[in-house]
C-alpha cells in the first residue's frame, strides 16, 4: 500500500494516508469560525444592539456650524419628562389657582358676620347677590360677575349706606400682588355718593354730590395705590410681570358698579324718602398675597415692601350708568382678611349720625367738565 503525502508535503497530523482514500478533516481547533445559522443570527443581533447604541449616543448631539467651514458637535439638552400629577398636587393647586374655592371662601367671610353687627339696631347687612353672566364686548368672552351687597342703615324713612360690588381673584402666594404708589394728592382725595329724594307728590329725584378732601375715606396724604406688579420666578430670579387676569377683574367690578348706580337710583320710594349711597368696587385676593410699596417725591422707596391685607388704588373712572355722570375714585384691594376687617368697619356705625360722617351736607353737586 502507498504513501501519500499532503499538499506541500505535509501530512495533517503526521499520519499515513492511503492511496484513495478521502483527506480527513482538520481538527476543531484550527477550522476557523463555523458558519452556521445560529452564530450568523447572535453576531447580527450583537451588530444592530451595538448600532442602535452608536445611534443612541449620537442622537445627543447636534452638529453646529463654527465659521469659516469648521463644525462641532455640542451636546442636546433633552427636555425633562413631566410626571404624572398625584391627587395631592391637584388639591394643591386648586386651593392656590382656582378662582371659584376662592369665591366661596369670599362669601363665607360675610356669611361668618351677623347680619346685624353694630352697637345698635339700625346698621345691617343685605343678603348678598350674584349678578347674571353677560357678554364682555371688548374680550368677546362670557363674564360671571362677583358679588353684590349692600351695608345699610336706616332711621325713620331716611336711609344710608354702601352699596360694594366684590370680584375675587385666587393669587398664588408664591406670585403676589405688589401695589406701588404714594402718598395722596389733595385732587385725588374725593368720592362721590347719590343723593336721592321722594317727594310728596311722588316724584323721584337724584344728584350725584362729591366729597373733596376725602372726607372719612380718602384723606389726603395717606398712601394710595398707582401702579401694580405680580412677582413671579423666572430664570433663576425675580421678575415683574403684569397680569391680564387682574385687568378683567377690575373691568368685571366696573360693570357691576353700573348695575348697583342703577339701583341706588331707585332705592327711594313712599316708604324710603330719602336715600345716601356711596359704591365701592373690591377686588378680593387670598390672605398674604398682596404688597405694598410705597415712593416719595423723589422716587425713593420710603415704605415697604410689606404685606398688608387692604390696599386703595386711584382710578378716577366716571361710569356709564345712563342716568348722572357718577365717578369711581378709587378701587379696593383686599385678602379674606382685609375684607371682614371693612365690613366690620362700616358694620359697627351704630347710628345715623356716625354715618353722616360719609355724607356731609354741605356736599356740592358734582358737575363733570
Amino acid at each position: 500500500m502507498k504513501k501519500k503525502e499532503c499538499v506541500n508535503g505535509k501530512r495533517w497530523d503526521g499520519g499515513v494516508v492511503l492511496t484513495g482514500s478521502p483527506r480527513p478533516s482538520p481538527p476543531k481547533e484550527e477550522r476557523g469560525f463555523p458558519m452556521n445559522r445560529t452564530w450568523l443570527l447572535a453576531h447580527v443581533a450583537l451588530a444592530a444592539t451595538i448600532w442602535r447604541d452608536c445611534l443612541g449616543y449620537l442622537g445627543k448631539f447636534a452638529l453646529v456650524a463654527l465659521g469659516d467651514g469648521a463644525a462641532n458637535w455640542v451636546p442636546i439638552k433633552s427636555k425633562p419628562t413631566t410626571p404624572q400629577p398625584t391627587p395631592e398636587d391637584i388639591k394643591k393647586l386648586v386651593l392656590e389657582e382656582d378662582d371659584f374655592g376662592h369665591e366661596m371662601r369670599v362669601a363665607n367671610v360675610f356669611a361668618e358676620l351677623p347680619t346685624k353687627i353694630g352697637l345698635g339696631t339700625n346698621t345691617y347687612f343685605e343678603p348678598l347677590e350674584r349678578g347674571s353672566s353677560y357678554k364682555d364686548p371688548l374680550a368677546k368672552k362670557t363674564r360671571q360677575p362677583g358679588f353684590r351687597f349692600r351695608i345699610n342703615c336706616t332711621q325713620l324713612n331716611t336711609h344710608a349706606g354702601v352699596f360694594l360690588a366684590v370680584e375675587c381673584k385666587n393669587l398664588h402666594k408664591d406670585f403676589p400682588l405688589v401695589v406701588s404708589g404714594r402718598n395722596r394728592a389733595y385732587d385725588e382725595s374725593y368720592y362721590h355718593f347719590l343723593d336721592g329724594t321722594y317727594d310728596d307728590l311722588g316724584n323721584v329725584s337724584a344728584v350725584v354730590r362729591v366729597v373733596a378732601g376725602g372726607g372719612h375715606l380718602y384723606e389726603q396724604n395717606q398712601f394710595v395705590g398707582k401702579n401694580f406688579v405680580r412677582i413671579k420666578e423666572g430664570n433663576g430670579r425675580l421678575e415683574a410681570a403684569n397680569d391680564s387676569d387682574l385687568f378683567d377683574k377690575w373691568t368685571q367690578v366696573e360693570a357691576s358698579c353700573v348695575e348697583l348706580l342703577k339701583k341706588a337710583w331707585f332705592s327711594v320710594n313712599p316708604n324710603i324718602r330719602k336715600c345716601r349711597s356711596i359704591i365701592l368696587p373690591l377686588v378680593a385676593v387670598p390672605d398674604g398675597s398682596l404688597w405694598m410699596v410705597g415712593y416719595n417725591s423723589k422716587g425713593e422707596i420710603h415704605s415697604g415692601p410689606k404685606q398688608i391685607e387692604e390696599c386703595e388704588f386711584f382710578i378716577g373712572k366716571e361710569l356709564d350708568a345712563a342716568v348722572q355722570p357718577f365717578r369711581l375714585s378709587h378701587l379696593h384691594f383686599v385678602t379674606l382678611k382685609g375684607f371682614a376687617q371693612l365690613l366690620r368697619r362700616f358694620g359697627t356705625l351704630a347710628n345715623p349720625f356716625e354715618w353722616e360722617r360719609y355724607f356731609p351736607n354741605a356736599s356740592p353737586v358734582y358737575s363733570p367738565g
